[in-house]
């Protein structure tokens, strides 16, 4: 554990490495001050600064390294009580494509954790990291208790003990809880710059957070963090190029069930008709074999008296659809003299608008007024019943 005072003696040993060098008394030792603030910015090498000092050795979390930036992680989305925990383990993720291959794993921490019937693992997806390596979620059952947490998983298998059987039989290189950060921590993060960027830079890039609720900005030191973030985000796009293909694949597989089972809708639609007329038809001929010899009644009789009545008035010569036929031909022909003939009878005998006004008004008092002797001879009538009551 680092003290203060360690902290404060490697400041020094880097300020003097970077500014101060004291070997050769004289301007060799500005050419070793550049030297050495050529190395800090690489992060790489050791700096001599006095002779019976030890070199301070630079790496790319030395606050002069210049080859930085600041990218973005997403933050998990898993609560403890899921139990996910991630195991980044050295095999390519085809190794895990299958349920027999995962079964295997799943067998391999069955081993791993006693072989307790009550516990059991389950393998929730497999993500690869680079061509070599995999990332594989898992949780963790217990009879009568339900997932284990994420947190108290973690620590089971950090164990020692754990922690060796993982890593020389199932080749897990490290493991990863995945819980959500809580508020607290995330604002006790970014209150603090990392190593080698200034608060400046670090409020910058909490500004331009492009999803802040999702993402965090994370310090990427050196072309190596680089080149394993790209390729982490070229297997991850590969990933979800794949996924989305089989999302394709699948949608093709469902139109054409949906096709065949329209085409068997259609099938059974056509089916049920046929069945109706079927039905229909056997009831018609089970009514006409049951009334075939039954006698009719005088009901029926009078019935088909009436219809051949009616026949015979209808398809008779000179009858009356011939007739009809003939006035309907005849209105047809002379509609435009009709037209003519109804204007000129409106024109001369119709009523003006004032007239017809005139009317209306002159037959609502008359209406008025049958109404009240409609009401007065209804009144005399109850008072004449009244009293031919009294006389009897």
């Amino acid at each position: 554990m680092r003290t203060l005072q360690s902290i404060i003696a490697n400041t020094q040993a880097l300020t003097s490495a970077i500014s101060d060098p004291k070997l050769f008394g004289d301007d060799r030792d500005g050419c070793i001050a550049l030297f050495n603030q050529l190395l800090a910015a690489v992060g790489t090498g050791k700096a001599i600064y006095e002779k019976d000092k030890p070199p301070v050795e630079f790496n790319p979390q030395n606050p002069f390294y210049q080859f930085r930036t600041i990218g973005y992680c997403a933050l998990s989305g898993y609560k403890d009580r899921d139990g996910i925990v991630g195991l980044i383990i050295n095999e390519p993720a085809e190794n895990y494509s299958t349920t027999q291959q995962r079964q295997k794993l799943l067998d391999g921490l069955f081993a791993l954790m006693g072989s307790d019937p009550s516990l059991h693992a389950h393998v929730v997806d497999v993500r690869p990291v680079t061509d070599k390596a995999c990332e594989v979620d898992i949780y963790v059952t217990k009879r009568e208790l339900g997932r284990i947490g994420a947190k108290q998983l973690f620590q089971y298998f950090d164990q020692r003990d754990k922690k060796t059987g993982l890593e020389q039989q199932l080749k897990v290189l490290k493991v990863v809880p995945k819980i959500e950060m809580d508020e607290t921590y995330i604002q006790q993060y970014l209150n603090y710059p990392p190593t080698g960027f200034t608060e400046l830079e670090w409020k910058e890039a909490i500004v331009l957070n492009p999803e802040p609720k999702k993402l965090l900005p994370y310090p990427v030191y050196g072309f190596k963090d680089l080149s394993e973030r790209r390729q982490r985000q070229l297997v991850e796009s590969e990933l979800q190029r794949k996924s989305f293909d089989d999302l394709v694949a699948r949608r093709k597989v469902v139109n054409q069930e949906l096709q065949e089972i329209d085409g068997l809708r259609k099938i059974f639609i056509q089916d049920a008709t046929r069945l109706r007329h079927r039905i229909l038809r056997i009831i018609a001929v089970l009514y006409a074999q049951n009334t075939k010899n039954a006698i009719m009644s005088v009901e029926e009789e009078n019935i088909r008296n009436r219809i051949d009545t009616l026949s015979v008035c209808l398809n008779a010569p000179d009858n009356l659809l011939d007739r009809h036929e003939t006035v309907r031909n005849q209105f047809r022909n002379n509609k435009s003299k009709l037209e003519e003939v109804r204007k000129e009878f409106n024109s001369s005998h119709g009523l003006t608008k004032e007239e017809a006004d005139g009317l209306r008004r002159y037959l609502n008092r008359r209406q008025q007024d049958l109404e009240a002797l409609v009401k007065t001879v209804n009144k005399n009538a109850e008072d004449i019943e009244l009293m031919v009551q009294h006389l009897r």
